[in-house]
């Protein structure tokens, strides 16, 4: 069951749990009305749909009346209405916009569905409402995100980023991707809100933290390139997530390995796996045949290429020469 509210151009939908969820944490946090205030208006609400629902039905459907029109009055749809009224590309892409109740950590964001992609559905957990700062910032890089994959210009290619790749590979690209994204998106904010400028030490943080096997001047050159620079468009970001060499060549040229030479975090030539570092030394009598071995099960592989450690101690212990 759902609660209905109108926004411009679209139909706007509030689940009924969302909307029950904030109007009581509202009561709690005692907002602008103060709590007791909330609580008895609340209260006050309610006590006709006890006094006259027939059944359990009718009364689901009066409580869900009540909150919707609480919803409203205590602000939370004017302000779910001025963060989307900022995006009127997106507006005029969708013919309804669903908000419903991230029910787990990580669930919340934005993303279109339905028929032709005419719908928008946003979930965001019930708290949120109760730091409006907080729910616009959210609300402004979830819709901006959005604002990107509707702009053919951006090129958005739905999919997976390492098509045949292992699943850690892919987390590890869709990871990346939403960083390298998330810092375009948040260096445009901070262009059009200066408040949000204070995010970009939280950026490269977070930058640090992601590339932190790679020279550390990297970072620094990625998130200033993408916090002040244009948009890239989504293949170029995809290249970079899935590319070391990509990733020098966007952003520390001068700094770029030679060519094939292995990289910190860069994928195993036999697993396929992300690793730290790579044996590249096969010079000893029991390291040849490893790489002969390695050679006749992967015949384009090279011993140049490397092979991480967990995959060369694989090979001993089928040699016979592991300990």
């Amino acid at each position: 069951m759902q609660i209905a509210v109108p926004v411009p151009r679209a139909v706007f939908h509030v689940e009924s749990r969302l909307g029950r969820l904030v109007v009581e944490a509202g009561v709690a946090g005692g907002g602008a009305g103060g709590a007791e205030n909330l609580a008895k208006t609340l209260a006050l609400a309610l006590e006709p749909v006890y006094r006259r629902a027939a059944g359990a039905g009718d009364r689901a459907d009066g409580f869900d009346a009540v909150y919707r029109r609480l919803f409203s009055e205590w602000g939370y749809e004017g302000l779910i209405e001025e963060v989307v009224g900022e995006h009127p590309q997106v507006v005029a892409a969708v013919d309804e916009i669903w908000l419903g109740c991230a029910e787990r950590q990580g669930s919340a964001g934005a993303d279109l569905g339905g028929p032709a992609l005419r719908q928008l559905g946003i979930c965001l957990p019930a708290a949120l409402f109760l730091e409006p700062e907080a729910l616009r910032l959210f609300l402004r890089r979830e819709l901006l995100h959005v604002e990107d994959t509707l702009d053919p210009g951006f090129g958005y290619r739905p999919g997976p980023l390492r098509a045949g790749r292992p699943g850690a590979m892919e987390n590890l690209a869709r990871d990346r991707l939403r960083l390298l994204w998330g810092i375009s998106v948040d260096g445009r904010l901070a262009r059009r809100f200066p408040v949000y400028e204070k995010l970009r030490a939280e950026r490269l943080a977070q930058a640090r933290g992601m590339y932190r096997s790679l020279p550390d001047a990297l970072p620094e050159r990625l998130v200033a390139a993408l916090w002040l620079g244009p948009r890239p468009r989504f293949e170029e970001l995809r290249l970079q997530v899935c590319d070391h060499e990509r990733l020098f060549e966007a952003y520390l040229p001068e700094a770029r390995p030679e060519a094939g030479a292995f990289l910190p975090g860069s994928p195993c030539a036999l697993c396929s796996f992300p690793v730290a570092r790579v044996v590249v030394e096969w010079g000893g009598e029991a390291e040849r045949r490893l790489a002969l071995r390695i050679s006749e099960d992967f015949p384009t592989w090279r011993p140049e290429l490397g092979a991480c450690e967990r995959c060369v101690e694989g090979y001993a212990v089928r040699e016979g020469t592991w300990l």
